[in-house]
């Protein structure tokens, strides 16, 4: 599962069950509903469109809306948690008939691209959450929303599960060479979330100091967008043709057992052009894993410069070495803003955080 996939898991899961009984609605089967349904949360799998012309926001379909309406009269529901705006349309509406209010999490700035998406946000009147301050402010730039209608709720990771550990033990359990400095990507494989600045960096840094493992941790995910596939297959091509890489890299696809690979990771590098949070961030701070990330978007909000980790600007593969080479060279350093890491992350990160702030907002609604 992805980051949104595993946060919105963690949240259902840990609700408390005294006052809250999730059901969650997806469009299809797979791994996020077989954990959930695993755990007692009761899943419906409606196949709802996310598109209504062309593709463009928000979908909408009568069938579906039926079998919601349906679905909401039967149990009945008493609150409407949107987590994507895609199907605001749906929400908003039955929300409406129902007179049950409704809650919509934003996950990122495509949320108010068009025009008429804001539009809806504000004739509905829900209140939004956005999972990063960059994100908040993307929702209230045209100045439309009301600003107490909108709120920064971060993401939160499960800082008991994200913990430090010792790492040369935890790198033996992996079949890793416990002397060598293990670097990280956690990410899809899509084109914004730079994989190639990744390899360029490691090239560098493999010329510099030999003693490295390369850990991707990801896949391309919604492989019906072309996009994504060639984005992998262009890194793997890239990799196979280079004999240092090859020889240095593991691709890990995804896993299931990150506390695990992160307790083994020594610094964690994301090179995406934006980020909306970063779960993978969040949960390699939690595990006391210092960070090298592009100041973009969420993560700009997570790493603190020079404390945690360091921040460099997007598409500078330079300074990602540059960084990494600093931390690679200085153990000590990498203990402590990986410290500092973890306990920012206790303190703003942590899924206790998340959830206690989501069932205030659901208290207020009710």
């Amino acid at each position: 599962m992805g980051g949104g996939e595993t946060t919105l898991y963690d949240l259902l899961t840990s609700l408390d069950p005294e006052r809250f009984k999730p059901h969650l609605v997806l469009p299809a089967e797979g791994p996020l509903s077989k954990k959930l349904v695993e755990k007692n949360v009761p899943v419906y799998t409606f196949p709802f469109p996310r598109g209504f012309f062309r593709g463009y926001p928000p979908g909408w379909s009568w069938r579906a809306f039926f079998k919601m309406l349906r679905l909401a009269q039967t149990l009945p529901a008493h609150l409407i948690h949107v987590n994507d705006s895609y199907l605001c349309l749906y929400a908003g509406l039955l929300g409406k008939l129902l007179k049950v209010p409704v809650l919509l999490s934003s996950h990122g700035w495509w949320d108010v691209h068009f025009l008429h998406q804001e539009l809806m946000h504000r004739l509905f009147g829900y209140p939004l959450l956005a999972v990063s301050e960059a994100v908040r402010q993307s929702l209230l730039k045209r100045g439309w929303l009301k600003k107490d209608r909108v709120h920064r709720v971060y993401l939160g990771v499960d800082t008991d599960r994200f913990k430090p550990g010792d790492k040369e033990s935890a790198k033996r359990k992996l079949g890793l060479p416990p002397k060598e400095t293990t670097l990280t990507i956690s990410a899809r494989f899509i084109p914004r979330k730079g994989h190639d600045a990744f390899f360029e960096a490691a090239k560098i840094i493999l010329s510099r100091q030999s003693n490295i493992r390369l850990l991707v941790v990801g896949d391309a995910i919604f492989e019906s967008f072309e996009e994504n596939k060639e984005t992998k297959q262009q890194i793997l091509n890239l990799v196979e043709k280079d004999p240092a890489l090859k020889s240095k890299t593991l691709f890990l696809g995804f896993r299931e057992d990150m506390p695990e690979i992160l307790a083994a990771t020594d610094i964690l590098i994301s090179a995406a052009w934006f980020e909306t949070f970063g779960v993978a961030i969040a949960e390699a701070m939690a595990s006391g894993v210092p960070v090298v990330s592009t100041d973009v978007g969420g993560p700009a909000e997570l790493v603190e410069e020079g404390k945690t980790g360091y921040l460099v600007p997007p598409k500078r593969p330079d300074l990602i070495t540059d960084r990494t080479l600093k931390l690679i060279f200085s153990p000590s350093l990498r203990e402590e803003m990986g410290s500092r890491g973890r306990e920012r992350a206790v303190s703003l990160f942590s899924l206790k955080s998340y959830r206690d702030c989501i069932q205030k907002h659901y208290q207020l609604l009710l």
